[in-house]
């Protein structure tokens, strides 16, 4: 049978503990019986979210936390109560989700007093479908099985030890992305993408960030309009791969057997390549551009620079 608790206190402490200064506190807790495979929904403001799978979990435990600026009560309610959280299950979804309070002039109401830090960290099995979403906020997520979709207006996604295909978006934020068994479309508008150990399939773009791609075992496109790339791969990709980086350097690192075809080109760059060319020129200018085609079943790598250096390195 599905249960709903509600655990609802004020704590008051000048302490450190979680959140940095003095101040009232308040919590919010709910479970929910839950099933293998189930979806977990967030859709939550100005939140910090964590959320974590747990192998012998039955249960979705959420705890919201809310911390005050002020230790003055009547304020630090005031400031609570700008943002309501509302949390149900229906069927195979649990839902949480927030909404701002927009019938109260909340002009009247501005200053540091007013200010509240909201964190919420959630447990859920670790067989589970993942949707979270914060218009002001980090994300993290660790240790679950299930397809997973992030996505955070201002702020860092990280998710760590995943077996399910992830979309993850930031649209000012950096994304961090760990042990990972299942294909990855990683998007942000200004930040940094940083990938460790990805069994998979990976798409990911930056408008204003560096590519740092280690131990990438799939095909692979990826794109910057202004930073570095650097990639290296644990085994030849299947499939044809495409790195671009608009202003910025190119670093690839193939296993030592690797057998692929290649056509790089940079503009204003130079092009380190330590395999056998069979085709080299420079078409005009500073302008490069490398191909070679030895092997007509393999994949191909494209990549290019407009300003930028590309290199290419085989392990030893």
């Amino acid at each position: 049978m599905k249960t709903t608790t509600l655990l609802n206190t004020l704590i008051t402490t000048l302490a450190l503990s979680g959140f940095a200064s003095a101040g009232i506190e308040q919590t919010e807790s709910y479970s929910f019986d839950v099933s293998s495979g189930d979806l977990l929904e967030v859709r939550v403001q100005d939140a910090d979210v964590t959320v974590s799978g747990n192998p012998s979990a039955t249960t979705a435990e959420i705890v919201i936390t809310q911390k005050s600026r002020t230790d003055d009560e009547e304020k630090a309610q005031k400031a609570f109560s700008r943002v309501a959280y509302f949390c149900s299950q229906d069927g195979d979804r649990v839902l949480l989700q927030s909404k701002r309070d927009k019938s109260s002039n909340w002009k009247l109401f501005q200053g540091k007093d007013y200010w509240v830090k909201t964190r919420v960290e959630i447990t859920i099995p670790e067989e589970f479908r993942v949707q979270l979403k914060t218009s002001d906020g980090n994300l993290v997520l660790q240790q679950t099985r299930g397809d997973v979709e992030l996505r955070t207006s201002d702020g860092d996604l990280r998710a760590t030890r995943i077996v399910g295909n992830l979309m993850v978006k930031s649209s000012d934020g950096d994304i961090i992305l760990k042990e990972i068994a299942g294909d990855v479309n990683a998007i942000t508008s200004d930040g940094d993408v940083e990938m460790y150990e990805v069994v998979g399939d990976i798409n990911a773009q930056s408008s204003d960030g560096n590519l740092d791609l280690k131990g990438v075992d799939g095909s692979l496109q990826c794109r910057t309009s202004d930073g570095n790339v650097s990639v290296s791969f644990v085994n030849t990709p299947a499939s044809d791969c495409h790195v671009n980086a608009s202003d910025g350097n190119i670093r690839v690192v193939l296993p030592a057997d690797a057998r692929m075809n290649f056509d790089l080109s940079s503009h204003d760059g130079r092009i380190d390549f330590p395999f056998h060319v069979e085709q080299m020129n420079s078409s005009h200018g500073d302008s490069h551009h490398v191909r070679s085609f030895q092997y007509p079943e393999a994949s191909l790598l494209k990549a290019s620079s407009h300003d930028g250096n590309i290199s290419i390195h085989s392990k030893s």
